[in-house]
């Protein structure tokens, strides 16, 4: 896994090593410039003619960034400097000036200059903003980077779909947008909550962020950043490379799944081939109540999924309507009542007093459930007290609001898009449950531990996808808790928190796999375009995922030192 940490966190690890001498911003400064090097050649093939733009702010990062425009500048690329504060790190400077880089200093009468220079070049490095700010960038600077963030996005859209965007290019002009490559983090992103703010306010998307340059490729140094894990900041983020600087950083705020975390523990029961010796009934057996007559599919999507990560038996529960349509496509789902090592309920059901009375006798079992939909609106301040980390709540936004509000908090859905990590975080606070809130990452809190699963795309946001989430949720609980009882265990607290995520990455990299995409919200802005998908695209693709992520050398081919956003 990837662990992220506040800025506070970070800043506090590196001061007892800039303390005894470690040359830190050396070593950032080094990483950063092979990171732009490795771009630099992926964009052109030869450093030689190619060019470099680095913006420079008053911090530490600006410092970082100054050092590492040293060193390219010794390499045949043509290096531009352009100062975007009122000072910048002095030494830094000096480095810079003792090279052929050429340094601009921004005025209010050469913005519209210094935005075409930096259109003109292959990688342009952001370093205008560290870890200690927590906004965009504001005054002179902030009408220049803005400013140069709209002509990005128009060049952008310009290759993208060059029959629908008249756009003016200017002489020199790349018409492939440069490269970006953002130093530490985009600069203006909260880096502890991950918040986009505007004003006195959160946004709660990226797509109008003002004033924040939209990175292919994070470099950040020491640990991963809480604000490059979760949305809506690390849908800016890009790639993220963590460069390891030996900090000590303790207990993360959160952490990434990554293909690796299933070579070993309890997500390597989630795609482990099974023992020579096992049986259906000690293969996780689900149980499922879920689709109505008026929304048949949820169930038939949820069955579906939960059989195709492979647990031993799915028994479908619920209403006969729903079998009826379910069982001519898929006859492996049996419709007998009987011992289950997980359920899920609510998916296309209606609210009312039936499926109230109904999920209140599940709660009181010892079998871990899954609430989504229709059940899950049902919770209330009565019912929470009903709830424990082996209960499963899987709200989008617009549900996370509903729940929070139901439990006396005063949240819409823009609060929660605005910040997701702290409402999760809350709603798991007041029920106790394990919370599952989908978005541009799920974020999963449990007890201790908050996980994040950023594997997926766009694309999921398709109707019917969030029911086969919940089914392969069940199954990846009823998967969790064979595996434990067969080898004599017990799960509890942030168990349940991990196999739920282990779900969530499993839906996430099935669906980017289904789209055709190589590396999902982290695919980098001159991939090819990926293809529409539809929920049952998705299940199709859930086996070859268990057969990837159970490999055996799954680990070393994707544990490589990156974090994927978009």
């Amino acid at each position: 896994m990837r662990h992220a940490y506040t800025a506070t966190k970070v800043r506090d690890a590196e001061l007892p090593l800039l303390e005894a001498g470690e040359p830190l911003m050396a070593r950032a400064a080094f990483a950063l410039y092979q990171s732009v090097v490795a771009e630099l050649r992926e964009r052109r093939g030869v450093l030689a003619g190619s060019r470099a733009a680095f913006l420079v702010g008053t911090g530490n990062n600006g410092g970082d960034a100054l050092f590492a425009a040293a060193h390219l500048a010794r390499r045949p690329v043509g290096v531009d400097v352009v100062l975007v504060g009122e000072r910048a790190h002095e030494s830094g400077l000096t480095a810079v000036r003792g090279t052929n880089a050429r340094v601009h200093v921004l005025t209010e009468s050469n913005v519209e200059g210094l935005v075409a220079l930096c259109l003109r070049a292959d990688v342009l490095v952001d370093g205008v903003l560290g870890i200690g700010a927590d906004a965009p960038a504001r005054g002179r600077t902030g009408a220049f980077v803005g400013a140069l963030s709209a002509r990005l996005e128009e060049t952008r859209l310009a290759v993208e779909s060059p029959e629908e965007t008249w756009l003016e290019v200017p002489r020199g002009l790349n018409l492939t947008a440069p490269r970006i490559v953002a130093v530490d983090l985009p600069s203006g992103i909260d880096a502890t909550r991950g918040a986009i703010s505007v004003g006195a306010g959160l946004l709660g998307s990226s797509a109008a962020a003002p004033a924040i340059l939209r990175a292919d490729t994070t470099v950040t140094f020491g640990a991963l950043k809480v604000g490059l894990a979760v949305p809506p900041s690390s849908e800016l983020a890009g790639r993220v490379h963590v460069v390891d600087l030996g900090l000590d950083l303790g207990e993360p705020v959160c952490s990434v799944i990554e293909p690796s975390d299933f070579s070993s523990g309890l997500l390597r029961a989630l795609v482990a081939r099974p023992s020579s010796s096992a049986h259906k009934y000690v293969r996780g057996v689900v149980g499922i109540e879920a689709g109505s007559a008026q929304y048949p599919g949820a169930g038939i999507l949820a069955t579906r999924a939960a059989l195709a990560c492979g647990p031993g038996m799915v028994r479908y529960l619920g209403e006969r309507v729903v079998f009826d349509a379910l069982v001519p496509a898929t006859p492996e789902a049996v419709p007998a009542h009987g011992r289950v090592q997980s359920h899920l309920i609510g998916s296309g059901m209606e609210p009312g007093d039936a499926l109230r009375a109904r999920l209140i006798d599940l709660l009181a079992r010892e079998v871990p459930v899954v609430v989504d939909a229709g059940a899950l609106a049902l919770i209330t301040s009565e019912l929470a007290g009903l709830l424990g980390p082996r209960h499963v709540l899987t709200p989008h936004a617009g549900e996370l609001a509903g729940l929070l509000s139901a439990l006396g908090e005063h949240v819409t859905r823009a609060d929660v898009e605005a910040s997701p990590l702290a409402h999760a975080r809350r709603a798991h606070d007041l029920t106790g449950a394990t919370v599952v809130a989908k978005g541009p990452a799920t974020i999963v809190a449990g007890p201790e531990r908050t996980y994040v699963a950023s594997s997926g795309t766009p694309r999921l946001a398709t109707a019917g996808s969030g029911d086969v989430l919940a089914g392969i949720l069940a199954a990846c609980l009823a998967l969790a808790s064979a595996d434990a009882e067969t080898g004599g265990r017990t799960l509890d607290g942030d168990d349940w928190a991990l196999a739920a995520a282990g779900a969530a990455y499993l839906h996430g990299r099935a669906g980017t796999i289904a789209a055709g995409e190589c590396s999902g919200r982290g695919g980098r802005a001159d991939e090819p375009q990926s293809r529409p998908i539809r929920a049952s695209d998705i299940i199709e693709t859930i086996p070859a995922v268990c057969s990837e992520l159970g490999a055996p050398a799954a680990s070393a081919a994707a544990n490589k030192s990156e974090v994927h956003n978009g």
